[in-house]
This record gives C-alpha cells, sequence and structure tokens, in this order.
C-alpha cells in the first residue's frame, strides 16, 4: 500500500480536532509536547518545508483554547455538544505555531496524517508489507515452513536504527546465514511506520494492527506456495546463493508490487499488499479534466468527451465537482450503449477493456504479481490472496455485466458500478468507480476505483483463516 493512497492533500481543521471529544487533538498535543515533527501540507511546504518542530507552548495554548485548562480533561469534565464533539471554551484558529526556525503556523498548515486518522502513528499497509518481508527472511533462515511470530518480531528489533531517505523515510535491513547462503532482507518505509516496526520488536505489548499483521503474516509465510517454491529450489542448490526479500514502499512508487524476492539476481515480484478488510485498490487524485479522462481510460478504456473540458475550472474545486458528474453522466451512457442489445463483439471488448483497467490498478500490468489483503486483528489473521491473470479474464468472459448509475444530487460522490447477474437474481457487484468532493481547506476530490464481493471471488486463489 502506498502512502498516497491513504493520506489525503488537506490540513487539520478545528472541525476534525474537536470531533470524539477531542481523539484527534489528543494525537496532536502529545506529538507537540514530545518534539515530534509536523508535517505541513503540500502548498505550504515551499514556505515552511515538509515537516517542522513547533515550541511546547503550543501544548498549553491549543489546551486553553480548547478546555480552558492546563491539562487534557476527563471526557465526563469536557463541555461536549450532543455529537460528542468538544465545544471549545475559546478561539483554537487563532492559536499560533511557532516553529524551531522562526515560522509561525496555524494548525491549518498541518497535514492530516494517518495518526490523526486512526489514533496510531504508522500506516496499515506498510507494517504489513514489514511483516510480510520479515516472515519470509525467517522463512528462508530457518529453511522450513514454520516460523512463529516470535521470529518476526525479532527481526523487526535487528532493524533498529534505519538510515535516512530524503526526509521522511528510513531504510534499514537484516542479514543473516543459513547453510551456506546468504539471506538479506532489506525494508523501507516513512519515519514513523519504520519506528513503530521497529519499536514493536522490542515490547511485549506491541499495537494490536501491528500484532494482527504479524500473525497473518506468519500465515501466509508458513503457507504460500510462491515462498515454499524458491525455498524448494534453495535448499537444492548446493551452491553459495545470495537470497534477497525486498519490502520496499517508498523507492519506486510506479511499481505496484510491494515485496519482491531475488535469488542469484533473479526478482520475483511476489505481491502487491493490503492490509486490512480494504475495498479500494487504485486511485487518480484531482479534480480537472486531464486527471478525470486519465481515471476514465485506465479504468474503463474511455474517452471523457472532450467538449466537457470547458465545464472544469482550474483551482476551483466545486465548479470542477459538478462537471465530474457530467463526465460520469456521459461515461456510463456511452457504456451503457455498448452493452445494450445483443451486440455479443461490443460486450467482449468492454471485458477486455475493463480486465486491463482492473490489472492496471492491482499490479500496474506486472504479470505474476498477486494482490494479498491481510488481516489486521489479532484474534483472528489470515489473509486472502488474488490474482489478475489469464484465469481472471476467462472468469469474467463468463459473467453478464451490466451497469448501475444513478445520477445523484449536488456534492453527493459521483459513482458508476459494474454488476453481474447471478443465478435467479443473486446479483453481485463486481467493481465501482467513485469521486468524492471533500470539504476540508479549499477542497478536493478522491477518484477512486473498488472491487465487489463479485471481483474478489472469481480473483481469489487462495484464503486461509489461521487456525485458533
Amino acid at each position: 500500500m502506498r502512502a498516497d493512497e491513504f493520506l489525503v492533500e488537506a490540513g487539520l481543521e478545528n472541525s476534525q480536532l474537536r470531533k470524539h471529544a477531542g481523539k484527534y487533538l489528543t494525537v496532536l498535543l502529545n506529538k507537540i509536547k514530545a518534539g515530534d515533527p509536523l508535517e505541513i501540507v503540500p502548498d505550504k511546504q515551499a514556505r515552511f518545508g515538509e515537516k517542522v518542530i513547533v515550541d511546547d507552548s503550543a501544548y498549553d495554548d491549543l489546551l486553553q483554547a480548547y478546555f480552558g485548562t492546563n491539562e487534557i480533561p476527563d471526557t465526563d469534565k469536557m463541555d461536549l455538544a450532543p455529537n460528542g464533539d468538544i465545544i471549545p471554551k475559546g478561539d483554537p484558529t487563532k492559536v499560533q505555531l511557532k516553529a524551531q526556525n522562526g515560522d509561525t503556523l496555524v494548525i491549518s498548515n498541518l497535514q492530516k496524517t494517518p495518526a490523526y486518522k486512526s489514533g496510531k502513528d504508522f500506516n496499515a499497509g506498510d507494517v504489513g508489507e514489514a511483516a510480510l518481508g520479515a516472515g519470509v527472511y525467517a522463512v528462508f533462515i530457518k529453511r522450513s515452513q514454520d516460523i512463529t511470530e516470535q521470529d518476526v518480531f525479532d527481526t523487526f528489533k535487528k532493524l533498529e536504527g534505519g538510515e535516512l531517505i530524503g526526509k521522511n523515510n528510513l531504510k534499514g535491513s537484516v542479514t543473516g546465514d543459513s547453510s551456506n547462503d546468504k539471506v538479506h532482507f532489506k525494508l523501507a518505509l516513512n519515519t514513523t511506520s519504520y519506528k513503530a516496526v521497529v519499536g514493536a520488536g522490542s515490547t511485549d505489548k506491541p499495537h494490536a494492527q501491528i500484532l494482527g499483521a504479524v500473525r497473518s503474516a506468519v500465515e501466509f509465510a508458513n503457507n504460500n506456495a510462491k515462498v515454499k517454491e524458491a525455498l524448494t529450489a534453495i535448499e537444492a542448490d548446493k551452491g553459495e546463493n545470495q537470497v534477497v526479500v525486498n519490502a520496499d514502499g517508498v523507492s519506486d512508487q510506479s511499481v505496484k508490487a510491494d515485496l519482491f524476492l531475488t535469488v542469484d539476481g533473479t526478482t520475483i515480484n511476489l505481491l502487491s499488499l493490503k492490509a486490512g478488510d480494504v475495498k479500494q485498490f487504485g486511485q487518480v487524485s484531482g479534480y480537472n479534466f486531464d486527471q478525470l479522462q486519465t481515471f476514465f481510460s485506465t479504468s474503463f478504456g474511455v474517452n471523457v468527451d472532450a467538449n466537457l473540458k470547458n465545464d472544469f475550472s482550474d483551482g476551483d474545486p466545486v465548479t470542477s465537482f459538478e462537471a465530474i458528474h457530467k463526465v460520469y453522466n456521459q461515461v456510463a451512457s456511452s457504456i451503457n450503449s455498448e452493452l445494450s442489445g445483443d451486440n455479443t463483439a461490443n460486450e467482449t471488448r468492454f471485458v477486455e477493456r475493463l480486465y486491463n483497467g482492473i490489472k492496471h490498478h492491482a499490479t500496474s500490468g506486472e504479470d505474476g504479481t498477486s494482490m494479498v489483503i491481510l488481516k489486521t486483528t489479532p484474534n483472528a489473521p489470515g489473509y486472502t490472496e488474488l490474482q489478475f491473470g489469464e484465469p481472471l479474464k476467462q472468469a469474467m468472459e463468463g459473467i453478464d455485466l451490466y451497469l448501475k448509475y444513478d445520477a445523484p444530487g449536488e456534492r453527493k460522490p459521483a459513482k458508476i458500478e459494474v454488476w453481474g447477474k447471478g443465478d435467479q437474481g443473486g446479483d453481485a457487484m463486481f467493481l465501482r468507480l467513485r469521486s468524492n468532493f471533500k470539504s476540508e481547506g479549499k477542497g478536493y476530490v478522491r477518484n477512486i476505483v473498488e472491487m465487489g464481493p463479485l471481483l474478489k471471488t472469481i480473483a481469489q486463489l487462495e484464503k486461509r483463516v489461521a487456525k485458533k
């Protein structure tokens, strides 16, 4: 999972920090008190840099603005609205954050990161990459597909330190001997996720999602056919092998695979990772005409009517979102015309384009790369592996697909769904494309590709749930 699939290009707002009795506010306060670097929204980075450390005086200023006190009160002592939002005692929007370099910022200059969204300081997909990489590494070290979660945590601990890549990422490596072979594990992640992984290796109480990811990764490493095949080949080769397990979530964002295995110079793209039971597997950000054209050409293989370009307004997400609805209407009408009647050739061409779009978003077109949906629940670990090769294409050719599109109201998400007809009316959603308007800051739009239950079913290569 890439970082840009999780983060949004919007600043923190008082409306967000007030929510859930200050859940997100508490994260910000703790960061300020600890002197942690705070990420800056993209359009302010030219002025402030990518990250800043602010003076801890902001800690007391924010507490006074929200609670009228110098400590975080218990929930039952907070002044809360009926929906659980904090009713501020003062005006938090006027609180100034003084950076160590002398700059003065406001809260909206700060980037909304996963820490504010989930209350944790790591990305679940990043942790999943690390867990799977460490699990595969442990398999080659032990020469047995019978590793434990402790093997993974021990590997995490050995990654302590890390080398800075750019300003926001860390990379590290672990090397071990196995018979006469050298086995290397390389990991590169954003700084907060990397530190969370290393920290999990040094504690007996790791975060529940990290523990869940590790347990699911152990299930994968102990049972995956590709790992087993590579292990058998290594064991059969009595020479000195160089084995590299590479989990790199930051170096090349154009490559969809998140986990690579290299044996004596030959690289296998093992998988693209999604941690948690996620639906989204593709995204094109932006609200301008060219971005929507890219979104639909890569997903459905269709062109957007060039006459609609004049309805978009650069720098104006509200006006452009109205134009996006027109694009969805045009695309839906075009595909419905293509699928209407009994024109088998047209339907075949659409299925071909749709398959290419799925493969593009899931694997960037890379053959042999599968997607693993990794569970992060510690009490019910497991994984589902999906493949996007010829078997999926053949299965799609046997399904009667049709479109669902209803013109929504103003500011409502624009969406097109592809459904498959089932026996006796048991239809199921195959795929959804949607564009959502987000009102934070000046506003922005996310264009997302999501898989439905039918796609998960026919693309499923393997599903395993760890035995209790």
